[in-house]
Parts: structure tokens; C-alpha cells; sequence
């Protein structure tokens, strides 16, 4: 970011994004997980490496995903000189699935507090930079947490558990959607988690109700259906810019205002509309002064710069 002095510039960004629906065909593909080592604190190195190779094998179970394995994982971070010891924030967990191309990336810590062991693990999206979806089991010994705690955790994780009168469970009734969209190509989000892309079907989805995202570059749409038997529901979607608003608040509404050398015009108001989401150069320009800063939209979600 680059500031020439004078004005005290605060901008929010709010974005509004749309849906509609279309398309057909059909593809099927699982997205390509890594799992790394759990994090080990306040038990051995040995009981976390297990609880690793438990979660690895129940995760594998679930058929959700296309889980990499262990000794791949291991010798391809070996190649490029890697250290996957103590890798337990968000941004080492992406740059190791950049490494490893794996569109999702797996976390998590063994802990023993007191009597109790407790496992939390986490999902990474590689290519959002962030985590979308983290859970936690905990047990009153060891043997609790390998023989079904830990497996619990992978299925939950997996989404396919579900509610019902206060306690959870692993689901053993399951639908499958197919997904469609216009364009084809398209990220597809099943309640968050990232199934796979467009045009496929989505199996293993537990029965209730079911919110279906697509994304591909700065287009979106979203379905909703609710899943009461094992027959193949189908849904197509037709994907429309997602377009934001851009609200600047500035004490010089004279501001000229430009987003990727492209000028908006006078600052005014500081409200411009129909912006696509995404990354983009914001300059402002004025009398003794330049501002200029990357900024990004992001769907459904308000900014401050």
C-alpha cells in the first residue's frame, strides 16, 4: 500500500451477490485432500502419529474425498525440503497444499488436559486461504479416542453426521445431486464443504436440508433442496456476476476515485455500485494526495480497509 498524506480515508466494502438457474452434463470427481500430522500436546509423539493414521483411515472411509497419502505426502515434502514438523496455522497448512496440490488440507491437535483427550481438526480450502469447517471430540482415555472418537471426528468433518434430539450421529441414510451449471467448470459447495466441480454428482449427502453454492471466478448462484430419499435430485444452476458495492468514507469528497485505472468518478457519496467481486487496485487521487491499495471483495462479506 502506498499513502501520499492529507485525508483520513476509511473504506467499507459490503457486497450483494446473485443467483438464478441451467446446464447438463455429467462428471464425477472427489476433491484431493491432505492430511497432516497432529499436533501433539501434552501426549507422546507415538499416540499422535496413531491418532493421525485412525483419522487418515476413517476419513478414507467416508468416501468423501481423495485422501493423499501418508508416505506421499511425506516424500514429496521430502523432495522440495519441506518440513511438515510443526505446521499448525492456516497459512503454513496452504502453502503446503500448494506444495502438495491438494484442493483441501487437513489440521488438527492431540491433547490430553487433565484425565481428558481431545482431538480438533480442521478443513483449509488451498485456493480461498481459509478454514471452512473445524471441529472436536473428546474422550475419557486413550482407548475411547482411537476406537471411536477419533473416526467420529473424520465423519463429522466429512459432514455426513447428523442432529437428532440433541445428540449426534453418523448418518445412514443418503442422497445424491446431481449439479449442473451455466457455465460448466464451476466450484461445488454442498452446506460449505467442496464436493467437486460442475457438471457431477454429489453423493453421500445426509437426508435434510441441503444449501448448494457454485463459484467459478467471480461468478456464483446458490440452490436449495431438501433430501427425504435416496433418489438422485437434480439441480442446475445458472452462475451471474457477483456484483458489490463499494462504500468509501473520506472529510474530501472531491477525491477522484479509480478501480483497476479505470475512474469511477468524484468521490461524493463514497457509494459505487456494481462492482465485481475479486481482487482489485483501488487508487483515490486528490489535491496533494494519492492513495493506493489491493483490495478484495469477497461474497457476502463486509470489508474494512
Amino acid at each position: 500500500m502506498k499513502i501520499y498524506p492529507t485525508s483520513i480515508i476509511h473504506i467499507t466494502l459490503s457486497i450483494l451477490f446473485l443467483l438464478i438457474p441451467s446446464t447438463y452434463g455429467f462428471s464425477q470427481e472427489k476433491s484431493r485432500v491432505a492430511i497432516l500430522p497432529f499436533e501433539a500436546r501434552e501426549v507422546s509423539q507415538s499416540e499422535s502419529q496413531v491418532i493421525t493414521e485412525l483419522f487418515e483411515t476413517a476419513l478414507v472411509k467416508t468416501g468423501v474425498y481423495n485422501i493423499i497419502e501418508q508416505n506421499q505426502i511425506e516424500a514429496i515434502a521430502e523432495a522440495q525440503a519441506y518440513s511438515l514438523s510443526g505446521c499448525v496455522d492456516d497459512s503454513c497448512a496452504v502453502e503446503v497444499g500448494k506444495l502438495l496440490s491438494a484442493e483441501l488440507i487437513v489440521i488438527g491437535t492431540i491433547s490430553k488436559v487433565g484425565n481428558k483427550y481431545i482431538a480438533n481438526s480442521k478443513i483449509i480450502d488451498v485456493a480461498l486461504g481459509k478454514n471452512i469447517k473445524a471441529d472436536s471430540v473428546s474422550a475419557d482415555n486413550l482407548a475411547e479416542m482411537t476406537e471411536t472418537k477419533i473416526s467420529f471426528l473424520a465423519f463429522k468433518l466429512a459432514g455426513l453426521t447428523y442432529s437428532e434430539n440433541g445428540n449426534e450421529q453418523i448418518a445412514s441414510n443418503f442422497g445424491e445431486i446431481y449439479v449442473g451449471t451455466d457455465p460448466p467448470g464451476a466450484e461445488v459447495f454442498v452446506n460449505g464443504m467442496r464436493r467437486g466441480t460442475s457438471p457431477m454428482v454429489v453423493e453421500k449427502i445426509p437426508f435434510g436440508q441441503v444449501v448448494v453454492n457454485v463459484k467459478k471466478g467471480n461468478m456464483v448462484a446458490e440452490g436449495s433442496i431438501t433430501i427425504n430419499s435416496s433418489d438422485l435430485i437434480e439441480l442446475d444452476l445458472k452462475l451471474e456476476v457477483a456484483l458489490g458495492r463499494l462504500f468509501i468514507k473520506s472529510n474530501d469528497q472531491n477525491l477522484i476515485v479509480s478501480l483497476d485505472e479505470r475512474d469511477l468518478g468524484v468521490l461524493g457519496s463514497g457509494i459505487f455500485r456494481d462492482i465485481g467481486t475479486g481482487e482489485h487496485i483501488l487508487s483515490l487521487r486528490g489535491e496533494g494526495m494519492y492513495y493506493e491499495e489491493r483490495i478484495t471483495i469477497d461474497e457476502g462479506k463486509k470489508d474494512n480497509y
